[in-house]
């Protein structure tokens, strides 16, 4: 994933203008997640490795800390 496309999946986020699926709900639920946990976590997250095939993105609590 590059920085281009998470910053704009974090601006739908931050504008609530995304859909959950019936599954994502499912699983929230399950793990115990509301829906300010799951638009928390895309917010704040960022990249910290791409490779080829992959991305990875990372969620942090300390750089929540750094912040507040």
């Amino acid at each position: 994933m590059s920085k281009r496309m998470l910053k704009k999946i974090q601006q739908a986020v931050k504008k609530g203008n995304y859909d959950l699926t019936h599954h994502a709900v499912e699983e929230m639920a399950e793990d115990s997640l509301g829906i300010f946990d799951i638009e928390h976590a895309v917010i704040r997250a960022f990249i910290v490795s791409t490779g080829i095939n992959c991305a990875f993105c990372h969620f942090d609590e300390r750089s929540e800390e750094k912040s507040s």
